[in-house]
């Protein structure tokens, strides 16, 4: 029985690492989402996160249930998904420059915006 159980973690472990190769292997080389976009949805994490940290609740579980339900309505607005993102935000951090031009651009879409946002 131990050794049924040692061998089907084996197989899950060796499964695993060859999905693990055959992704590293098929690694996109260009960005599937532009930067503009790219910047809208960092734009969007980054007020999902502010708006985190400013809710209490009891259980850090329920924080986190409901991030994730919030971070889905943001995959959902930018018709992309999580796993889509962080391939394109790796392969943009692979050259600091065209990170950099993204976060310029959300940085003067969020100065666009408060322009045109009165402060109350």
């Amino acid at each position: 029985m131990k050794a049924q159980k040692i061998n089907s973690t084996l197989l899950g472990f060796s499964l695993g690492l060859i999905f693990a190769v055959f992704l590293s292997c098929n690694k996109p080389s260009s960005v599937t989402i532009n930067k503009e976009e790219m910047a809208k949805i960092i734009i969007d994490l980054q007020i999902l996160e502010s708006q985190m940290g400013r809710i209490t609740f009891q259980n850090a579980d329920s924080v986190k249930v409901v991030y994730k339900t919030l971070e889905k309505d943001i995959w959902k607005k930018h018709k992309t998904d999580s796993l889509t993102f962080a391939k394109n935000f790796n392969i943009l951090a692979e050259n600091s420059e065209e990170l950099k031009k993204v976060y310029a651009l959300a940085e003067k879409i969020v100065s666009k915006n408060l322009e045109k946002t009165p402060i109350k």
